[in-house]
């Protein structure tokens, strides 16, 4: 080989190798693929994660970096653009403020309370911990959507804003973004599957630098779950369940492929609308109600200020014409509500085996025990 050659083939060696270990340096883990969760999803690179979801129309992107702020190059900004929402935020973050029940419980389920400076109203929130908190004056109140104090917002100088995504005047996260505050929208309500919500866990633990505590608390919650699936009686005959009162002139029914119809299927009751799959509820009349569900021998509720059967009929007189009503098989599940927030929609949020738990022995009352066994819901006697 003559000395040209030679030297073109160092060239050329020295190019391969400099792409591939600018190729190593930036090469993307395995992805990581959510179990339940369809709401949120991402990428861990070497030097930051990759964190997004879509609410309400817009893209949310989070780059989580722990030393050096990242350079992205797809990062083509928002300038403009307010479907694509991207933020840097430095990990682990120390400093929270929390606009939505379920994620204070997810924090204490992380050990994270510490981190916690501020809620939106403590009436809110059913965690008995934050509501000493905030009796101590250690977490502030900054209220909630567009009657948010941004002034106290901006004294706390949080690293990171929690907030569901919910839209309408009860949703502040427009106006916190513009003040420039790092806000992580969650969608974990809009979740179908059970399990898919309480994943949203793990969404925040990359905030907290803690995935793996995450997804062990989430694997431990899997655990449980499926092995109460496993103890639910086979039974030819399910009893037939349906939900919630009519409001106004409507009736909310969850549809088929929602949340309730899923857990419900999972205790072993039988559900008059499970067939119909579209997304979001079903709304009906009384009548139409009446017609599918007035032999169903389960009723279960989720209304405040309900707690008798009388409670009931002051609402409407036609509701004792229900089987259920007559049977007194009616359940709301505001048993731990006190008032200030209702643990089934936080803490149930991130044990939806509780819940399951508590729909197993309504459903199954002939197999299981009493009503002390339950944590949520309360028979209406």
């Amino acid at each position: 080989m003559d000395k040209k050659s030679k030297i073109t083939a160092i060239i050329y060696v020295f190019i391969l190798f400099s792409y591939i270990s600018c190729t190593q340096s930036n090469t993307i883990k395995p992805a990581n693929e959510n179990i339940y969760a369809k709401n949120f999803s991402y990428s861990d690179y070497k030097n930051y994660i990759k964190v997004s979801t879509t609410s309400g129309g817009c893209e949310y992107i989070w780059y989580l970096y722990r030393d050096e702020k990242p350079s992205i190059a797809d990062d083509k900004g928002t300038a403009g653009d307010r479907n694509r929402i991207i933020q840097y935020v430095k990990i682990p973050v120390q400093k929270i403020i929390s606009l939505s029940a379920e994620n204070i419980y997810f924090l204490e389920s992380l050990n994270s309370l510490d981190k916690l400076k501020a809620i939106d109203l403590v009436r809110n929130s059913s965690n008995k911990k934050v509501k000493e908190l905030v009796r101590e004056g250690s977490v502030k109140q900054v209220g909630e959507g567009r009657d948010i104090d941004i002034e106290m917002v901006y004294a706390i100088d949080p690293d990171l804003i929690i907030t569901p995504w919910t839209g309408g005047d009860y949703d502040s996260t427009g106006l916190l973004l513009k003040h420039g505050f790092p806000v992580a929208v969650t969608a974990g309500w809009l979740e179908n599957h059970p399990l898919g919500r309480t994943e949203w866990i793990v969404f925040l633990s990359l905030f907290l630098d803690m995935e793996q505590e995450g997804k062990n608390i989430l694997n431990d919650t899997v655990r449980r779950y499926n092995s109460l699936k496993e103890k639910v009686p086979l039974n030819n005959n399910k009893p037939v369940v349906f939900l919630n009162m009519i409001h106004g002139d409507s009736w909310n029914i969850p549809s088929g492929g929602s949340y309730f119809s899923i857990i419900l299927r999972d205790s072993g009751a039988s559900y008059p609308w499970e067939n119909i799959k579209r997304e979001g509820s079903l709304f009906f009349d009384f009548e139409d109600v009446y017609t599918v569900a007035n032999n169903a021998d389960i009723w279960l509720l989720n209304t405040q200020g309900i707690r008798t059967p009388k409670d009931i009929l002051s609402r409407d007189k036609r509701y004792s014409l229900f089987k259920a009503f007559q049977n007194k098989r009616i359940y709301n599940n505001d048993l731990m509500d006190k008032g200030t927030g209702n643990p089934y929609w936080d803490e149930g949020t991130a044990n939806p085996d509780r819940i399951l738990s508590d729909l197993i022995n309504i459903i199954h009352q002939d197999h299981f025990s009493t009503d002390n066994d339950r944590y949520y819901f309360r028979h209406l006697e």
